[in-house]
């Protein structure tokens, strides 16, 4: 019972880390599709919470961003807003450890550059 609370605790406190992040914070598979966004990343691309989930990368940045940066490396490229508006975006990729059926993800760190950021 002691290890299940620990575990629900640190679980509890990763998803306070994740959701109160100030950076935009993805978490897309192998194939694209994006299995999470903080709400940082959510209002940076302008979406409402829960929109991104489900939607693949290329909807909100170059679909090949991710074959074409080193892991660790801060990448400059442009990013795509719903409302079809373009904006400077920076990058950082990390990868993740394969998890279940969904093979190996990476985690994608993203903020607004250039004027005004």
């Amino acid at each position: 019972m002691n290890a299940l609370f620990t575990a629900l605790e640190k679980l509890r406190l990763n998803i306070k880390l994740i959701v109160g992040f100030s950076v935009g914070l993805l978490v897309v598979e192998e194939s694209g599709g994006i299995v999470l966004a903080n709400p940082a990343g959510e209002k940076l691309f302008g979406y409402a919470a829960g929109e991104l989930v489900g939607a693949t990368l290329a909807l909100i940045m170059p679909a090949n961003v991710i074959a074409d940066r080193q892991a660790g490396a801060v990448s400059s490229v442009a990013g795509l807003r719903k409302d079809g508006s373009e904006f400077p975006l920076m990058l950082s990729l990390s990868p993740l450890p394969a998890r279940g059926n969904r093979g190996r993800c990476v985690s994608v760190a993203v903020r607004a550059a250039g004027p005004g950021a």
